[in-house]
């Protein structure tokens, strides 16, 4: 376990995007009043990450001028939650929500195949405080957002998501 993750953190600190599965246990549903965050990404040149979870992991890509152009999100031991996406000369796509069953049914957001990267997010749901951080192009980093409701990136400025993290605290 010890190899694995300082290969994720040399991965990381490389600016690679990371390709794992989540453990097991974040295909569940949680613990009572714990969520479990997990998400992939559709990057530009890439195409479609594998599953991350949590805070430790983010999706997409550091450095790399690549814009994240569609998420996948599961949120488990949540119930029911809602995802929006902005799109680069779209907008805002329109919320997805999942059917409050669990962490198998995610949420799919922003396209692939039409070069419209996503711009900004936005995620809600009834009872958790979900935590969010996104990288933006010629931004870097940007502020955690925390809450029921979050907006990660940035709207009008034409600036990509090029990563994000997910989490529960």
């Amino acid at each position: 376990m010890r190899i694995v993750r300082s290969f994720m953190v040399f991965c990381a600190a490389s600016a690679m995007a990371l390709v794992v599965s989540p453990p097991a246990s974040a295909a569940g549903e949680g613990t009572a009043g714990q969520g479990t965050a997990c998400y992939r990404a559709h990057v530009s040149g890439l195409g479609w990450g594998d599953w991350f979870c949590g805070p430790d992991y983010y999706v997409g890509t550091v450095g790399q001028n690549r814009s994240i152009e569609a998420l996948q999100i599961s949120l488990g031991g949540v119930g029911r939650y809602c995802v929006n996406a902005h799109l680069r000369n779209y907008g805002w796509q329109g919320q997805v929500c999942n059917d409050g069953v669990g962490a198998t049914h995610s949420v799919t957001v922003g396209t692939t195949g039409q070069n419209r990267p996503i711009e900004a997010l936005e995620i809600s749901t009834k009872y958790e405080m979900i935590h969010g951080v996104a990288h933006v192009q010629n931004i870097g980093w940007m502020d955690e957002a925390w809450g029921s409701t979050i907006r990660l990136g940035t709207e009008g400025r034409a600036l990509s998501m090029e990563a994000v993290a997910l989490w529960f605290e």
